[in-house]
């Protein structure tokens, strides 16, 4: 059984392991949200310049931060309308 002390030692090397993470955190480049999203880079393109996906530029460079993509995401969650019939006109919206 770990000992108060060994706990409060795990606890701050996590804290150290997540404030390093923290600062090596970067940007990634449109074939890396190409590859994450499974989707063509030519699409993610055309989101960021709609204004939709949220993305740095640096000269001709496009950027995404990974938290605003993530944030980006959850944004577009769609409900689940199939089980609940929504728009299909069956019961009212209820099956």
């Amino acid at each position: 059984m770990a000992t108060t002390a060994q706990r409060m030692e795990e606890a701050e090397s996590e804290e150290v392991r997540t404030a390093a993470a923290d600062e090596n955190r970067r940007l990634l480049n449109v074939d890396e949200v190409s590859e994450l999203l499974a989707i063509p880079k030519r699409s993610i393109y055309m989101l960021i310049q709609r204004g939709e996906m949220p993305a740095v530029r640096f000269g001709k460079t496009v950027r995404v931060d990974p938290d605003e993509l993530q944030a980006y995401l959850e944004s577009k969650k769609v409900e689940d309308t199939i089980n609940r019939g929504v728009g299909l006109g069956i019961m009212g919206g209820r099956l």
